[in-house]
Parts: C-alpha cells; structure tokens; sequence
C-alpha cells in the first residue's frame, strides 16, 4: 500500500493524518484498549527483536500527550510534554485500535484500505 503524498510532521516523524485532538470519548476508548490487552513495552531491546522502520499512519493528541499509531509495525507511542514516552506493543488489538481510528478518521483512504489481521 503506498503511502499519501501529503504527510505531515509530528513529533519527529511522518504521518499521513492527524494530528487530531482527542474528544474525551475517544480517549476513554483508547485507554480502555490499552489497559486491558496490550502490553508495554518498556524495552528498547524491543526494536531489536521485532525490526521494522516505525511509520506512522495517524497522530492523535490531548493537552498533556501526543499518540503516534502505525498499523505496519502495530506499535503505539504515546509521548508526554516532557518528552518521555511509553511504547505498546498492539498486535493482539491491532484490528480494534484501527477499526477505531477508521472511525477518528472516516475520510482517509490509506486507513479504509488498510487490512484486518486474520
């Protein structure tokens, strides 16, 4: 799948869409994926172990944090304001996480096209 043309900086990378500011919904509904299924991974070994060059489809943001989501890689970064960050590791939600950003973001092409795992 090629990815749009039109890409946008956030927070050091490429993104295709966004970034949009979370409604509070949304980022009720993101957290509740992520607090039941995913795991954090706190490791940068972890880049090591599963290589991919981490390209973001969409960025999300809320006052204090900035989300960055790539469904190639199935990793989610949240960054806070100061810099740290927490890495997710979303391959066991990754249909639910892009089923939910489809709905964040309804006209973008390269998320409609964008396949569900098996």
């Amino acid at each position: 799948m090629e990815r749009n043309e039109h890409l946008k900086e956030f927070n050091g990378h490429r993104v295709i869409d966004g970034p949009k500011e979370l409604s509070k919904k949304s980022l009720q509904t993101i957290a509740e994926l992520l607090n039941e299924d995913a795991a954090v991974i706190a490791d940068a070994d972890y880049d090591e172990q599963k290589p991919c060059k981490f390209e973001p489809a969409i960025a999300l943001k809320t006052a204090t944090q900035n989300y960055l989501i790539s469904f190639v890689c199935n990793r989610l970064y949240i960054y806070e304001n100061s810099g740290a960050y927490k890495l997710y590791h979303i391959d066991n939600i990754r249909n639910e996480i892009l089923l939910w950003a489809q709905k964040e973001f309804p006209k973008d092409t390269y998320l409609e096209l964008m396949p569900y795992d098996d």
